[in-house]
């Protein structure tokens, strides 16, 4: 998802590159799947079907539901947030 530079600008270490390099990279293949996972909206919609389960089978208080609910919702609207402003900066 995201636009890592990987060793870019890097030019002036020389030799050090050739160890860098396939550091630089690997790490940028981690953060970005990383960024993909906190950006996976399925984890949060599974929670919020699991608490309104919970709810609705008597195994938690509505005013707990109520709170948990907020907190994932908020989770879901900044997803689509940065979602959005992912694609605004990719469209220019």
């Amino acid at each position: 998802m995201s636009q890592r530079k990987g060793t870019e600008g890097m030019e002036f270490l020389g030799p050090l590159n050739w160890i860098l390099g396939p550091i630089m990279f690997v790490a940028g293949q981690i953060a970005d799947q990383a960024d993909e996972a906190l950006m996976d909206e399925k984890p949060i919609i599974n929670e919020l079907t699991r608490i309104g389960a919970d709810l609705d089978a008597g195994r938690m208080e509505e005013s707990e539901f109520m709170e948990l609910e907020a907190e994932l919702l908020e989770r879901l609207e900044w997803i689509e947030a940065q979602k959005a402003a992912m694609m605004a900066e990719r469209n220019g």
